[in-house]
């Protein structure tokens, strides 16, 4: 598969069929899911029962967050790829497209902006799509991608890598890097803020390209997000986690990117 490259539903195929390496699923199945899903998420009308297994894996997600007890097994079903396929099509991929183009700073590219970047950092990769598409687009740096170890994603990551000339670990501590990307990873995260400020101290990026939605419910996605013992809302959390970007001497840089995404940070102090 050509990374940016217009994607249609060979791709899906593909990209299951690739799937099927580490986990057993009825593909034709987890094929109607996907599709079913991104029309949902389109706001187009679909049949209820394509989107049983989404909707009981999202169920199961919020029934363990409500007893106390996060289900982190929902991202090991094979109907987590099917939210996992959505994201890279309707925005992680976007975002990488969105930041090559000229005008995306007004007078020049986010990406020209970014002056010797030799090491890159994609934060909760996913399946690498992005990590490798990181590579097309710089592909003198050292890119690493991150993951849970031993997971589905973890080995297919991995595999995708020496095809691609990326790296995949488990751990960001000790990668120093240039440039983080994180797509849709913050969210993820109970207590985002100190999260942020670990990456920071271990990793030293002097740009950050970060889309996260904290008040959108999502597989995964928490309700309230806590910082040093307090729980808090989206919005809250939210605006924490960009006044803590600035203490730390990054500025918000204004950009063309619709809606504000992703959101580009520079070091600046």
């Amino acid at each position: 598969m050509s990374t940016l490259e217009k994607i249609g539903k060979s791709d899906l195929h593909e990209f299951l069929r690739n799937c099927q390496k580490y986990a057993d699923f009825d593909l034709p199945i987890v094929y109607r899911n996907t599709l079913a899903h991104l029309l949902a998420h389109d706001g187009k009308a679909v049949i209820p029962s394509e989107l049983e297994h989404i909707k009981a894996l999202e169920v199961q997600w919020y029934d363990g967050i409500a007893k106390g007890e996060p289900d982190y097994s929902v991202y090991g079903s094979p109907f987590y790829f099917c939210d996992i396929w959505v994201c890279w099509i309707r925005y992680s991929r976007k975002y990488l497209k969105e930041i090559q183009k000229p005008s995306s700073l007004f007078t020049k590219s986010i990406v020209s902006d970014m002056k010797y970047v030799t090491s890159i950092l994609d934060l909760g990769c996913g399946f690498a799509y992005t990590t490798a598409a990181l590579k097309e687009i710089f592909p003198l740096a050292k890119v690493t991608g991150t993951n849970l170890k031993d997971t589905i994603q973890y080995k297919s990551a991995s595999a995708l890598g020496l095809q691609k000339d990326f790296s995949i670990v488990s751990d960001y501590k000790n990668q120093q890097s240039d440039f983080i990307f994180a797509s849709e990873y913050f969210e993820h995260i109970d207590a985002p803020v100190e999260h942020l400020l670990d990456i920071l101290k271990h990793c030293g990026p002097k740009y950050m390209l970060i889309a996260s939605t904290f008040s959108s419910p999502a597989i995964g996605h928490f309700p309230q997000y806590r910082h040093n013992g307090e729980w808090m809302d989206g919005k809250k959390i939210s605006r924490l986690f960009n006044n803590t970007l600035r203490e730390h001497g990054y500025e918000k840089i204004k950009t063309r990117c619709w809606n504000g995404k992703p959101a580009y940070w520079k070091k600046v102090q």
